[in-house]
């Protein structure tokens, strides 16, 4: 059977590899990810519960998965050190006019081992 036998819709989707299906996961991804509300993807997609909408059609990177678990258990990953970016808060924070060359320092001691 040849492929102009089937349907346009078929046909189109066999060619180009997506569907509506695959372009609604990467919607989906993208929208929770930047922090639209789960709820109101919820109603865009016109699923019944959430759980659905998390289950079939979230998909987190890795990059994501790493930040979730380093947000939650900081310490357990880190072997209780401050991220880099921690670090350097810190350090600024602490920053006077009196200390700033002790700052400075301090500051290119942690970029050197970046």
């Amino acid at each position: 059977m040849s492929n102009y036998r089937l349907p346009c819709r078929l046909r189109l989707r066999l060619a180009s590899g997506r569907d509506c299906h695959s372009f609604r996961v990467t919607w989906v991804t993208l929208a929770l990810t930047v922090g639209v509300p789960l709820e109101l993807v919820q109603k865009v997609t016109g699923r019944k519960t959430t759980d659905i909408v998390l289950k079939r059609y979230f998909q987190a990177g890795r990059e994501d998965f790493r930040r979730a678990l380093q947000s939650a258990m900081p310490k357990l990953l880190t072997n209780g050190q401050k991220s880099p970016k921690d670090q350097i808060r810190e350090i600024l924070d602490g920053m006077t006019a009196k200390y700033w060359k002790k700052g400075k320092a301090r500051l290119l001691a942690l970029l050197a081992k970046v």
